[in-house]
């Protein structure tokens, strides 16, 4: 992904006391992995909570998870 998309997607989505972390971490090279690592373990507390719906289980049929996404007025590009 490109530098300018990840800045719009972290300003988007985190909240405002990570931000900043988030973005050094995703820019540098050598903590990139940090920043994917607790974002995959720590979402709760990094993504803003109206943004969160929980997908129950099972939930890898990307044609479900798709279609929710739709029904909550995602875009085609979802």
């Amino acid at each position: 992904m490109n530098k300018e998309q990840e800045t719009i997607l972290v300003k988007s989505f985190f909240v405002k006391r990570v931000q900043e972390r988030v973005l050094h971490e995703l820019f540098s090279p050598k903590k990139r992995d940090q920043a994917l690592y607790r974002l995959d373990h720590l979402y709760k507390n990094m993504l803003k909570n109206e943004y969160l719906i929980e997908i129950t289980p099972p939930n890898s049929w990307y044609e479900d998870i798709y279609d929710l996404l739709k029904k909550h007025g995602a875009p085609d590009t979802c």
